[in-house]
């Protein structure tokens, strides 16, 4: 946790276009290892390969989406009766983004809120299901690469995993440097 929210305090001030760049390249890092990670998916979880493909597929497709996003974060301009006086609405990235995912869909979710929550400057913190770490491990061993040949607008600890049992996604929930937490799974989690 103290990397990531070391990350959100470096992230946050790099600028949401430049941050929709990281996001359309680490998209492009998903088409280049589609094959692979769907072929992953079906031997670790048991879906079809088709259903693999779709999966990865639609971890692509979230990204591109997000980076028309990092170009339309902006806010209303509300007419004042005052002169010379408007007011102005602005949004700001929250902080750390929580994310947990059920095994029967183990990596398009986590894309779903990694991609939004990396233009909108918040840092990634994963709780893959312990039925399905494999995934998770290969997503962030992709994530790595693309942090690394970003360069240095991208920091250390910006997309982190962490494997473990029930307990590790009650850490993340109950942290207060955890500013929000997207959570998939059975009615019991």
């Amino acid at each position: 946790l103290n990397r990531a929210q070391s990350a959100f305090l470096s992230w946050r001030t790099v600028p949401a276009p430049r941050r929709g760049e990281f996001v359309r390249r680490l998209g492009n890092a998903l088409r280049d290892h589609k094959a692979d990670l769907a072929r992953l998916v079906t031997i670790e979880c048991g879906k079809p390969i088709s259903e693999g493909e779709g999966e990865v597929q639609e971890m692509i497709d979230i990204c591109d989406f997000a980076v028309g996003l990092s170009r339309q974060l902006y806010g209303l301009t509300i007419a004042s009766e005052r002169p010379g006086h408007s007011m102005r609405e602005t949004w700001h990235p929250m902080g750390v983004c929580g994310i947990i995912t059920a095994f029967n869909f183990p990596v398009a979710p986590w894309a779903w809120n990694a991609a939004l929550a990396l233009v909108c400057g918040d840092p990634v913190l994963w709780k893959p299901s312990e039925k399905t770490p494999l995934c998770a491990i290969a997503v962030q061993k992709i994530c790595d690469r693309a942090v690394e040949r970003f360069g240095k607008d991208a920091p250390e600890g910006l997309i982190q995993i962490v494997i473990g049992e029930r307990e590790a996604g009650e850490v993340i929930t109950k942290s207060r440097d955890v500013a929000i937490v997207s959570a998939t799974g059975s009615t019991r989690m």
